[in-house]
């Protein structure tokens, strides 16, 4: 029988140590969780974002995503590009705004008929493609042919109306390149890649410009 030990002899046993958190450290630590968890809910969805099944399924979505980026890149190209344009033909910093302003109205009465066509079922291939086009047409006769402000002005509006109209009814048409079932994954990369090529639209103006 093994001989029983003295209370003398036993080792006193130390507590587990504790780390007292003050109220603002708690919440500051709470906060640094959330946001790890939210770090870790994107990179899931960015998986998810990388997805090109609709691409892969439906050939001919994937020449529509391509133009759909295109006109992307040549809206903000030609946006940005407006300004160092009407100054380098003579026209003041002011004179060359305006210029832009008119795009963008051009632009918004673009967006407006696009709305109405769809509202009244009347976009349809043609309405799609040759609206644009021959308003894309007179704006860059005009500045091709002319430096009187008017029709410069005039310009600006016509090819801003042809950016806008072009892509709001790409948009609006992406049903029709592509089934229910990959429709959702398509949407999200057809702006990825509008996205993309706007952002490209931008540097390749600014690299021009400088």
């Amino acid at each position: 029988m093994a001989p029983v030990q003295s209370n003398s002899q036993l080792k006193p046993t130390k507590a587990p140590a504790t780390i007292n958190l003050t109220d603002k450290e708690r919440k500051y630590i709470k906060v640094i969780t959330s946001q790890l968890f939210g770090v870790i809910e994107v990179l899931k969805k960015m998986k998810n974002l990388l997805d090109f099944s609709p691409v892969l399924k439906h050939p001919i979505y994937a020449i529509f995503v391509l133009i759909y980026s295109l006109f992307s890149y040549n809206f903000v190209a030609w946006a940005i590009f407006l300004v160092p344009f009407g100054k380098s033909i003579g026209l003041s910093p002011e004179a060359a705004v305006i210029l832009s302003t008119a795009g963008g109205l051009g632009g918004l009465v673009g967006k407006l008929a696009v709305f109405f066509l769809f509202y009244f079922r009347k976009m349809n291939s043609m309405t799609s493609s040759l609206v644009p086009a021959l308003m894309a047409f007179v704006g860059l006769t005009g500045y091709l042919f002319s430096i009187n402000y008017a029709v410069l002005l005039l310009s600006s509006g016509a090819f801003g109306f042809s950016c806008a109209y072009s892509d709001t009814a790409l948009c609006g048409l992406i049903p029709r390149y592509i089934c229910k079932t990959h429709l959702k994954q398509g949407t999200v990369l057809s702006y990825l890649f509008s996205g993309i090529f706007a952002q490209l639209g931008g540097i390749m103006s600014g690299e021009l410009f400088l």
